[in-house]
């Protein structure tokens, strides 16, 4: 059984829920209280570890507000290749897109330790990145993290692009949400929901985009 009291995932990007939620004029503070998370702390090290326990209560806390339903999706598009630390400036040194995707897969236990993330190539020759939960999660927080993850991801390969090129796939096991309507609005990328059999994501991209640099 998983001992979800085991400090595995950094807290930086629950910082930027925290920004999220206060812009909405949310009071953060009761959360705090609860969970007895000193922000001060984590603020000056935003490398420091949170437990899967933790996350879930925050999870849970946050979404307890309808105007929340879309906070997962925010999260994803708020974090840039700036948001993963020492990981996602190695990837600007990346020559192309498929480089930089192996590195992402190499070093993802450092991004998002409940998560693995692994890549094969399909009889089309596309690439396919599947990123999966590495722990036991409850339904409400895996599918919040597979969202926002699967919207991160297309937020940093747009910033690797420099032009349009053609567009790529993200399928995601989760039921699309209630305001889907906004991936409508992110370029490049398709999504496709309830579209995986096991919990995760799965990144397609052509050799041509691949090849990009």
């Amino acid at each position: 059984m998983i001992n979800k009291t085991i400090p595995l995932i950094p807290v930086r990007y629950y910082l930027r829920l925290i920004e999220l939620i206060a812009a909405r004029n949310i009071s953060t503070q009761a959360l705090c209280d609860e969970l007895n998370i000193d922000i001060g702390k984590f603020l000056a090290e935003p490398d420091l570890k949170v437990s899967v326990e933790q996350v879930e209560k925050f999870v849970q806390y946050c979404l307890k507000y309808p105007a929340n339903r879309d906070l997962a999706f925010e999260l994803g598009r708020s974090l840039h290749l700036s948001s993963h630390s020492l990981v996602g400036y190695a990837i600007l040194t990346c020559d192309t897109i498929e480089h930089a995707l192996r590195l992402v897969t190499r070093y993802f236990s450092l991004i998002m330790p409940s998560f693995k993330a692994s890549i094969h190539y399909n009889p089309q020759n596309q690439l396919e990145l599947s990123i999966e939960p590495e722990l036991l999660l409850e339904p409400l927080t895996l599918n919040f993290h597979i969202e926002a993850i699967a919207v991160a991801l297309q937020n940093n390969i747009n910033e690797l692009i420099s032009q349009h090129l053609a567009s790529y796939h993200i399928f995601l096991s989760i039921p699309e949400p209630l305001h889907g309507h906004k991936f409508n609005q992110l370029t490049s990328a398709k999504f496709h929901f309830n579209s995986l059999h096991k919990p995760g994501i799965k990144l397609v991209l052509s050799q041509s985009l691949l090849e990009h640099k």
